[in-house]
């Protein structure tokens, strides 16, 4: 292409450029969007006890199995355990698909994700 071409070019798209960048009515900003009912992200609270427990001991809860034989995990509470590890008294036995069983106080406890528990 001649120089003289290439010229003409940038000049056109110079002032395609310029008639594009004029400024356009501002749109109205969006609305907010809700608040989350809860932060997913959130460490769970530690209260004083709740209608089930009120004395406010620790109640197991199992939320989640990880199971890779001795690199197993369980979830008890919100406290992430190995095999052999202990909270609040509970000490994790054997970790399988969606239970974990615990050993309290001589006793083999056996949680399952669904809020069930054998002994």
């Amino acid at each position: 292409m001649s120089a003289l071409r290439l010229t003409g070019l940038a000049v056109s798209l110079l002032a395609l450029g310029v008639a594009f960048a004029a400024p356009i009515a501002a749109e109205p900003p969006p609305a907010p969007l809700p608040e989350l009912r809860f932060d997913p992200f959130a460490p769970p609270e530690l209260g004083e006890g709740t209608a089930a427990d009120p004395a406010g001991a620790f109640v197991p809860v199992l939320r989640g199995t990880l199971v890779s034989g001795e690199g197993s995990l369980a979830n008890l509470g919100g406290i992430v355990l190995r095999i052999g590890q202990e909270a609040e008294g509970w000490r994790l036995v054997e970790v399988g698909p969606f239970q974990a069983t615990f050993e309290r106080g001589g006793q083999l406890v056996v949680l399952d994700v669904d809020g069930e528990v054998a002994r």
